[in-house]
This record gives structure tokens, sequence and C-alpha cells, in this order.
């Protein structure tokens, strides 16, 4: 054998035992450490509310600088959420619920409408869905419609709320609700909640100023909205909107429930409540 061939042999050993040295040193889970997927836990012990689509802040606002204009057709306000509804039209205040029921009294199917003034999404589903609900099921008796409040996103959320509870002590309830919700999903913003903003809807519905800025900016419902939140928070209403259909979230085919659904889908919800 010549001497290159057994320098080359003799330097070969040394690297491959080299090799095996350092396989051997080195850790056994170095691999595994940079494939295990990373997850980050959030506590939440001390939260009111869950992390939901409705509350994350960088979804809305994303949300926000990519919504559309709303739909002109939906913008006119029903013949029920007008400031100089009827008496024979007006919502009726059963026990059911503290804030008047839109609809007949004897109609077959009650909706639940759980939302957050704030939420974007719940602003588009009462523009481009529960407005029709209203034209072509509560106006015409087979439907009940109620509000639920779930104030969880701030200050902003609170005060449209209880604004809109003051609104009601004037018996303009609907008429409010609708003025206010327009606003925010035609200005594309929440500063239509800040307060100065929401005493000017209210005198642009012709509401008593004095006694709804009073209202307004006594507080005199905080506490109450705050309550009615909680109560929903407790019953698993963690996400806005929400929407029930005599008693039952509507889910999914996996029973998940549904947000902001698109109106065909609420409307084959109820038309199979209806024939039940």
């Amino acid at each position: 054998m010549g001497k290159n061939k057994l320098v080359l042999i003799i330097i070969a050993l040394i690297l491959g035992a080299g090799l095996i040295w350092i396989s051997e040193k080195a850790p056994k889970n170095l691999a595994s450490s940079y494939t295990k997927p990373f997850n980050v836990s959030l506590k939440t012990e001390n939260l009111a509310v869950t992390t939901t689509p409705s509350n994350l802040a960088p979804l809305i606002n994303s949300f926000n600088s990519s919504a559309s204009p709303p739909n002109p057709s939906l913008s006119p306000s029903s013949s029920l959420l007008s400031p100089s509804s009827s008496p024979s039209s007006s919502p009726s205040n059963e026990a059911l619920n503290d804030l008047p029921i839109l609809g007949k009294a004897g109609a077959k199917v009650l909706v639940e409408v759980y939302s957050d003034y704030q939420c974007p999404f719940c602003g588009r589903y009462y523009m481009e869905d529960i407005k029709k609900l209203i034209s072509e099921y509560v106006e015409t008796g087979k439907v009940r419609l109620v509000y639920r409040e779930l104030a969880f996103e701030g200050d902003r959320s609170q005060w449209a709320a209880e604004a809109a509870r003051c609104a009601n002590d004037q018996g303009q309830f609907w008429a409010y609700h609708d003025k206010i919700l327009t606003e925010r999903v035609s200005q594309n913003s929440t500063e239509v909640y800040e307060k100065s903003n929401l005493k000017k809807y209210a005198a642009e519905l012709g509401l008593n100023s004095q006694k709804f800025n009073e209202c307004l900016d006594s507080g005199k419902y905080a506490a109450l909205v705050q309550e009615k939140t909680n109560e929903a928070l407790k019953s698993g209403i963690n996400g806005t909107p929400t929407t029930k259909i005599n008693g039952q979230i509507v889910t999914n085919d996996q029973g998940e429930a549904l947000g902001a659904m698109p109106y065909e889908m609420l409307k084959e919800k109820i038309e199979k409540a209806l024939a039940q």
C-alpha cells in the first residue's frame, strides 16, 4: 500500500472517531427542542371575559380598516324602528326582558341577539341581517326580537348600552338602538359612542335632551348594564354576536355557536323553527 493511501486512511479514521465523539457528547434532545410547536397559554383567572373574536383589538382594527360601506338599501329604518311608531306597532314590554321586545306577543318564534355596540361584526349583523329579519318576520307577526346586552369591550360599549336604556325611559329604545348602530356602521368608528355623540343622536331623534343627558351623566343604568353583561357571561355567552332562537343558541353542524351569519342561513333557521 502506498504511503499516500495509508495517510488518507488514517485521516479518515481520525475524522470518523471525532464525529462519533461529538454525537455522543451532543444533547440527545437537540433536534426535538426545535421541532416542538410553540405554545403560549393565557391565564384568565382574573379576567372578567374570555378572549373571543369580538374582543380582540387587532382583529377589530383589521376589520375596521377593510370594512366596506353598508348597503344603502339597508339604511332606511323599519317602521317598527321609527320614533313615530303608532301604539299598534309599538314593541311589547313583557316580563321576559326589561327592555322592550319588538314584535307581537303571540309570535311563534323568539329571536334573542346578544351584542356589544362596539363589536364591528355586531353592527354589520344588525344592518345586513337583523333589519331584514325585522322587515320580513317581525313586522309580519311571525317573530319577536329581543336585544341582550353584552357590553364587555370597554367604556364606549358601556356608555352606548346605558344611553339605549336612557332612550328607553322615553319609550324610544328601538329607534335609538337603530340610530346608533346605523351611525357606528356608516361612520366605521366607535367614536359615535362618545357621550357627546350619544347625546346628539338622542336630540336628533326628538328625545327630551335634558332628561336624557341627566340619565346618561348620572350613570343611572351603569350597574344594571354590568349586571346584564355578567348574567350573559355566566350563562355561557362569551362572544358577540350570539343568536338564540326559541332559547337555543344557533350553531353550525359541529355544534359551535355561529356569530354574524349570512341572512339566508338565519332565515333557514327561523323557517325551521316556524315549521315545528
